[in-house]
């Protein structure tokens, strides 16, 4: 969340042995980073899903997240490269995703092209793990472990 790592954690302890609290429920996006401290300090988690996500515009979607892109990218001083296209099985949409010193999306087709469910396409975009791992891809989407997955969380309270 920024700043110091172990101050909502101090807020937490205030409240715990201020107000006699035995149990706190926390709803945090699925940082990794964030979450360290919360793992070693809790007695128990869980990871629940509290929506759906349905993309309806893959290109415009992906050109909303390339600014996050692009800086997963700078910091490997822009030497990352690789291509690849998603297809989209039920809508028949196909974005290419090109890495270098920029990101850039397109509709044009590139040679690397997956084809996925409308659900895949979600789980590979927003998921909780490594892309490449979880579809078991080759060695020449693994530029896409640096972009992907995108940072993304929807608070409880703002969905229907």
């Amino acid at each position: 969340f920024g700043g110091d790592s172990l101050l909502v954690f101090n807020i937490f302890r205030y409240l715990i042995n201020t107000f006699s609290i035995s149990l706190l429920n926390v709803n945090v996006p699925f940082l990794y980073n964030s979450l360290k401290n919360f793992f070693e300090y809790s007695n128990s988690w869980n990871i629940d899903k509290t929506c759906m996500l349905k993309i309806i515009d893959l290109e415009g979607t992906l050109n909303k997240f390339k600014s996050q892109m692009q800086s997963k990218i700078n910091v490997f001083d822009g030497k990352i490269a690789g291509e690849a296209a998603i297809e989209v099985k039920e809508t028949g949409q196909i974005v290419s995703i090109h890495a270098g010193e920029k990101i850039s999306i397109s509709n044009k087709p590139s040679k690397n092209k997956l084809v996925l469910s409308e659900i895949e396409t979600v789980r590979f975009l927003f998921g909780l793990s490594s892309p490449v791992r979880e579809f078991d891809l080759p060695k020449q989407y693994s530029f896409l472990d640096i972009i992907l997955p995108l940072d993304f969380h929807w608070w409880l309270n703002e969905h229907v």
